[in-house]
């Protein structure tokens, strides 16, 4: 696989760096009054939040031309984590920092929920996605979506 041309590409500020493993919720659908597993509450207003801010930025992106991304893409994630978070009072990584692979989902699921990727199906690799500590007392979220050209 060779990375292609760039697709997207965010930097957004965001509430917390949440996961939807192990965050789950009995709820009841509306209609039928029969119970399922969603988000709990928190997360679902993640999720919400982080629609509307990829909306935005987004679609007044010069990227906007390309949505629904349809093509296989390489998704590179940057979790920006404030240094208060990411390490504890001694200096070590903490154990509070979610998996890198259990953070990719929640965006994964949103830029499909919102349009800008057809399907998370076609995401090929995470490559130089990370976790990282930043002196900033925000978390934030960098994505970068490019095309993936297969060769074989």
């Amino acid at each position: 696989m060779v990375q292609g041309k760039r697709l997207l590409k965010l930097a957004l500020a965001v509430p917390f760096h949440g996961t939807v493993k192990n965050r789950k919720k009995i709820r009841f659908n509306r209609s039928t009054k029969k119970p399922f597993i969603g988000k709990d509450d928190r997360h679902q207003v993640l999720e919400n939040q982080l629609m509307l801010l990829f909306k935005q930025a987004a679609f007044n992106s010069p990227f906007a031309h390309n949505f629904p991304i349809k093509d296989h893409v390489n998704a590179k994630f940057t979790f920006w984590f404030p240094e208060t978070k990411f390490f504890t009072a001694k200096g070590n990584r903490s154990m509070n920092i979610p998996d890198l692979s259990n953070l990719y989902e929640l965006p994964q699921d949103v830029l499909v929920k919102c349009g800008i990727l057809d399907d998370d199906w076609l995401i090929e690799s995470h490559n130089g996605s990370s976790r990282m500590p930043h002196k900033d007392e925000r978390f934030i979220l960098e994505i970068e979506l490019t095309e993936v050209n297969q060769h074989g």
